[in-house]
This record gives structure tokens, sequence and C-alpha cells, in this order.
């Protein structure tokens, strides 16, 4: 009995070690390296700052512009009101910073240049003096220095902006009463006001939708013969384009 307790016994020892020294190296990896959760990287929030490019294009609908018609004398009469209307189109390009929140929305701002070429025209027809008397006014192009600034949403590809700029264009005057017609050209400047909503269709490409409107300055127009005219352009509409950041 005794030589079967010591035989078992003896051969247990090396059972016993092998178990110890297996608890050992696992209690030391637990202390030495604790097991921890996976790093996971939160994205890269959408970036808007940089250069970009882009283009768009617009309707436009004027407001009622009456046409009157002077003479060195004083107002001889009116031909109507014109309410230009038409479409425009054109490039852009532009600069923009922005100031990170911790929500996650940003404040975007900078500014943007643009040329459009343009047939926003209008006409108006009537008796003046008993003459038959037709009007025509139009915008034939437009350049444009506009500074942007706006909110984004939590998730930053969404951009709510409102826009305030300087205005520069060349208007067409045109009159035909009877025998006499005239048309003449000059440039006018003026301011636009916009609101509007850009989206990125990825890290570069991004769509745009406005609301503009314009207004250049007063004028007297003189088309000859002492006849002239006081025009007031005026008009808004809505622009959809594209941009592209670099």
């Amino acid at each position: 009995m005794k030589k079967w307790k010591s035989a078992l016994g003896f051969k247990a020892i090396p059972g016993l070690l092998l178990a110890a020294s297996a608890a050992s190296s696992v209690l030391a990896g637990n202390v030495q390296s604790p097991l921890q959760d996976p790093v996971v990287d939160a994205p890269e929030p959408p970036n808007w700052d940089g250069f970009y490019v882009g283009g768009s294009v617009a309707y436009s609908l004027g407001f009622s512009d009456r046409f009157g018609v002077s003479d060195d004398l004083g107002r001889i009469g009116d031909v109507g009101d014109q309410k230009p209307d038409g479409f425009s189109g054109g490039v852009r390009g532009g600069w923009r910073d922005s100031i990170r929140f911790a929500t996650g929305r940003q404040y975007v701002y900078g500014f943007e240049v643009a040329y459009d070429l343009a047939n926003i025209e209008g006409s108006a027809s009537g008796e003046v003096n008993g003459i038959s008397s037709e009007s025509e006014s139009k915008i034939n192009d437009q350049f444009s220095l506009r500074f942007k600034g706006g909110i984004s949403n939590r998730s930053a590809r969404t951009l709510y902006f409102s826009s305030i700029g300087y205005v520069n264009a060349e208007v067409e005057t045109g009159l035909t009463a009877g025998a006499f017609s005239s048309t003449v050209d000059d440039r006018r400047s003026g301011y636009s006001l916009g609101l509007g909503v850009e989206h990125k269709l990825s890290e570069r490409l991004s769509l745009t939708g406005e609301y503009e409107y314009v207004k250049l300055n007063s004028k007297t127009v003189d088309l000859g013969q002492d006849i002239s005219t006081k025009s007031t352009p005026r008009y808004h509409g809505l622009r959809l384009g594209v941009n592209f950041r670099f």
C-alpha cells in the first residue's frame, strides 16, 4: 500500500509542476499585458478649406421697371412696364476657410469671383404722344465678387450659407418710336444678396443651389436727339451649380 501511494505521488509531481507553470504564465501575461479594446479611429470630418472652381446656370426674373420717355423739357410719357426674364450661365472660383466646433459643425467663409453670360431681356409697348413705341432692356453679361459664409450640419457634409457682393453688368437699352430708333449699351455697378445650400458628393465635388437678388444702379440713359429714359434693373432667381475643390 505504501509502495502504491509512493508511486502515485511520484508520478503526479511532474503533472502538478506543469499545471503550476502554466497557471503562472497565464497570470504573468495578464499582469504584464492586460486585454484592451481595439482602437477605432474616428473618420475625418469633410474638409471645405482651400481653393475651388466651378460652373453654374441660373434663371432670373426681373421686377417691374416702368420705361418712361423724356426730352429736354421734361417727361413725355410712358411706354409701359418691363419685366425682364431669362437665363445666364458661367464659371466661378473662390477660396474658403473654416472654424470647427466640438459639435461637429463648421463655420465656413470665403470669397468668390464669377463671370456669367446672360440673356435677361424685357420689353414693353405702348403709345407716347400718339406715337406707337416699343422699349427694350437686356442684360448681356455679369461679373460678380461675393463674400460667402455659413454653418454646416453636424456631419459637415451640407453647408447652409448666405452671400453679399458687388456686381457689374452690361445693360442694353433700346427705344423705337415712329421713325426714331436707338439702342445704347452701358455698364452698371450694383449689389447682390443670396441664400443657398451646398452638399458634398465626395471630398472634392459638391452641388449648390442658391436664391439670389441683384440690383443695379439706376441711370438716366441718353438715347440721342434729346431723348432719354431712366432705368433701374432689378432681378432675382435661382442658380444651380457644381464646385470642385483642389
